[in-house]
């Protein structure tokens, strides 16, 4: 089925969420199979943030956020043979869950930035926070600082364990979900599989690594000193989150076990009611529609169909799909891609895609042929024929490549004439009001 503008009537023009829903359907399509394809097919951890970040704002905005996480942590469980490794290994759905959560949740925890900026301040002469004796300054009380480090974290802990009724419902629901889930396989593993979730992959990161970056200080408070407060206190609530107690090997530390010990029940407390059957309400949306279809979907398909280096990321991301024995879905990216932007068609029928992808592009659609056949058997072939087909064909790989640099440029003018003709469907749309339009946007 062709969803492209350019096909439908001229008076006709599908709306930016109807004209881009191929497109997201294909994404969460077989367990996010071209999600991974996309994301691990390129070793650049900030890309892949990036990346990470428009797919949790897509898939939010198309409804479809919480299914996703849901099934992401019913398999992660169900495959899992060890808990303590649960959500502990780089994959789609774990770059998924951290960072819906950590949008999802970044209000509940900015209401800790007037604690957290007194921390910082402290940190500058008028309280000492430090406890190795390694990195303490003279004239320094180490007994004193201990006291100082328990109670910064302290302060930090009794907000959070007071405020279980406020943490987001969408945080509560996959929490409550991931709870139901451990519990049928690991018993005795749901507090430390559910703090994994809560303390490790959402509150403790913000906390105590650059918080500046969370928005929980301002980046002025963000001094070297700060910086090693907030680390120690990290220690701290890690070992908190884990049930677990220092030893010999951090001797200096091991005065906070006190703070773990008084801390261990009020924990397993508040991890009981933050995964209690959450109440029966609707998740409210957190990306807005016309956000995602300007801005993230638009940077996905540039980040797929890039042409600035001989379309190496197609090339990976074919690749990848091939490798995970996924490359039926070649074809349908194929096709969702042209029906974007038919210019795309050009693309797909270059030498170096083909070869990958098994695919030649003809009149009306895709036509498969054999990849690997030897050039021995071709020049023994009597067929006079096929001797000139395979040169036609020689021929037009060479022309194509010779006008792959060319095309780059006329692409990337089409896709942003495709843009325009977006923005203002787009405009149109809230001229006549849309019911998707009022989602929070991130901040």
């Amino acid at each position: 089925k062709n969803t492209a503008m350019s096909n439908k009537k001229k008076n006709e023009v599908l709306d930016p969420e109807t004209f881009y829903k191929p497109f997201v359907e294909l994404l969460m399509k077989d367990n996010l199979t071209m999600c991974n394809s996309i994301l691990f097919s390129n070793y650049d951890t900030k890309l892949q943030d990036v990346c990470t970040t428009h797919l949790v704002h897509l898939f939010d905005a198309y409804g479809g956020i919480l299914r996703i996480i849901e099934e992401g942590v019913t398999g992660e469980v169900q495959t899992t043979k060890d808990e303590a490794t649960l959500f502990r290994q780089n994959t789609v759905i774990t770059k998924i869950l951290k960072t819906y959560t950590k949008i999802a949740g970044h209000e509940f925890l900015s209401r800790l930035t007037p604690a957290l900026e007194e921390i910082a301040t402290n940190g500058l002469g008028y309280i000492f926070y430090e406890v190795d004796p390694a990195k303490i300054e003279p004239n320094q009380d180490i007994v004193k600082n201990q006291k100082n480090l328990e109670n910064a974290c302290q302060d930090i802990m009794d907000f959070i364990f007071s405020h279980a009724d406020d943490v987001p419902y969408s945080v509560r629901y996959i929490t409550h979900h991931l709870c139901v889930e451990v519990t049928k396989r690991f018993p005795e593993a749901k507090h430390i599989a559910i703090s994994g979730y809560i303390f490790l992959r959402w509150m403790i990161p913000a906390i105590s690594v650059k918080p500046e970056q969370s928005g929980l200080i301002s980046i002025a408070m963000a001094t070297p000193k700060a910086s090693r407060v907030f680390l120690l206190i990290g220690k701290v609530l890690q070992m908190l989150a884990n049930g677990l107690e220092f030893t010999q090997k951090e001797v200096y530390m091991l005065p906070l076990n006190d703070f773990i010990t008084r801390n261990m029940s009020v924990r397993n407390d508040f991890l009981d009611a933050v995964s209690a059957t959450p109440p029966d309400q609707s998740p409210q949306c957190i990306s807005s529609m016309d956000k995602v279809t300007s801005e993230s979907i638009p940077f996905l398909i540039n980040h797929i169909m890039d042409p600035n280096k001989n379309y190496e990321n197609l090339q990976k991301i074919l690749k990848s799909l091939k490798q995970y024995k996924a490359d039926y879905m070649i074809p349908e990216l194929q096709e969702v891609m042209i029906a974007i932007d038919p210019a795309y068609k050009k693309v797909f029928g270059l030498s170096v895609i083909t070869e990958i992808s098994g695919l030649k592009v003809k009149r009306g659609g895709f036509e498969v042929f054999s990849i690997g056949k030897s050039s021995s058997s071709r020049s023994h072939s009597k067929d006079s024929k096929e001797k000139d087909k395979s040169s036609s064909k020689d021929k037009d790989d060479n022309d194509a490549s010779l006008k792959e640099r060319s095309m780059s440029q006329d692409m990337s003018n089409k896709f942003a004439a495709a843009r325009d003709t977006l923005r203002i469907s787009s405009r149109s749309k809230k001229e006549t009001g849309s019911p998707r339009s009022s989602g929070k946007e991130e901040k």
